[in-house]
């Protein structure tokens, strides 16, 4: 027996028969013995009738000039009707399934609607009907302020839900179902048919993640972090493939990870001024130069007012290169280093267990395809 909280993506219950099949999952379990909690994102993508895009549009209907409160209030209701649902499947199979807002669940954030964050959670009355062998079904992405407004945790959330629930019941595994066999080791988009990771250190997920990586939010990973929970990342639908993420090395077929950022603006300049009088959005992008100056990024919506004392660069992109196996680290990321400053490059930089490379947009390509067959 054991305990597993399991996420279902909006694309894992976009249809009957993807529901059904993410029913069965949490009923295999069931009859394992596990104590389960599922945590279900809205059904759906934009255009579907419960998505989330859909709610937001019958308000924009009225008037495009929505209050926070309101907008929140609204989006919150997608992943309550998935509980909703998914917990009736449960009863018609015969498990006395409980459904849950993030309210119910005792789940508590800041007062940002549309970017809140959990900062407490009381699982009790969670626990309560775990313990009664009754399956909780969570409407994930979602919790309440001190002052009671229902708030949503932003891109990723319910991920955030699933990881931050895992931790304070204290699971054995938080089991992520999404659209692909887990995470790739380059975005498949970038190079064809790379291989995907059967297990991924935390720390270099989390690094991956904020740079670029978009299979699961930073967040969630760095929740996992605090709670020490490992997770997995699976298709809900093909089976056989998953990405283990705890604190073990990575395989020795899979040392690497690549991770871009394109479409960024850079300030380029004395680093002690620049630092003073600029704070990027990516804060923890300030690299220095070739020419021993310094650079901060900033992502394009957020670029910076024209000023005489610094050079604007326009069109860059960083790539992050991580080491998931320490033993290889130093001698991988010496190669790396190599590689990239043979190219048209504006900076380089260690961090960590990696290495990041500002380049042109247009050099990006040839970077990642250079330091992806130095490593495969």
């Amino acid at each position: 027996m054991g305990t597993i909280v399991k996420k279902f993506g909006g694309t894992s219950l976009r249809t009957k028969e993807r529901i059904e099949l993410a029913v069965d999952d949490v009923v295999e379990s069931l009859e394992d013995g596990d104590h389960v909690t599922a945590v279900v994102s809205a059904m759906g993508r934009e255009g579907d009738p419960y998505a989330t895009d859909s709610l937001i549009r019958l308000l924009e209907d009225v008037s495009p000039d929505i209050d926070p409160l309101i907008q929140d209030l609204m989006m919150s209701n997608g992943e309550v009707i998935s509980a909703s649902v998914f917990a009736q499947h449960l009863r018609s199979r015969g498990y006395p399934a409980v459904p849950m807002t993030g309210f119910q669940a005792g789940i508590y954030t800041t007062g940002e609607f549309g970017d809140a964050r959990i900062t407490e959670m009381d699982p009790v009355r969670m626990e309560r009907f775990l313990d009664e062998n009754r399956p909780v079904v969570l409407a994930g992405f979602q919790g309440v302020t001190v002052k009671n407004e229902v708030t949503t945790l932003g891109r990723g959330g319910s991920d955030t839900t699933a990881v931050t629930v895992g931790g304070h019941l204290g699971a054995d595994l938080v089991e992520i179902f999404t659209d692909v066999p887990g995470i790739a080791v380059v975005d498949p988009n970038l190079i064809d048919g790379p291989p995907f990771f059967s297990s991924i250190p935390r720390d270099a997920l989390l690094v991956l993640a904020e740079n670029g990586a978009s299979v699961i939010h930073p967040r969630a990973v760095k929740s996992a972090i605090t709670h020490d929970v490992p997770f997995s990342i699976k298709c809900a639908w093909e089976g056989g493939r998953e990405t283990i993420v705890d604190g073990s090395p990575a395989s020795s077929d899979t040392p690497l990870g690549i991770a871009v950022v394109d479409g960024l603006t850079g300030v380029i300049g004395d680093g002690e001024i620049l630092r003073g009088r600029f704070t990027p959005e990516r804060t923890e992008d300030i690299l220095e130069t070739t020419d021993g100056e310094t650079v901060a990024l900033f992502d394009d919506n957020e670029r910076p007012q024209e000023n005489g004392d610094f050079e604007i660069v326009d069109g860059l992109s960083l790539v992050t290169a991580v080491s998931t196996r320490p033993e290889d680290t130093v001698k991988l990321m010496g190669e790396i280093e190599n590689v990239v400053s043979e190219g048209d490059y504006l900076g380089v930089a260690k961090i960590g267990d990696g290495v990041q490379c500002l380049v042109p947009d247009d050099e990006a390509g040839r970077v990642i395809g250079t330091v992806y067959d130095l490593a495969y």
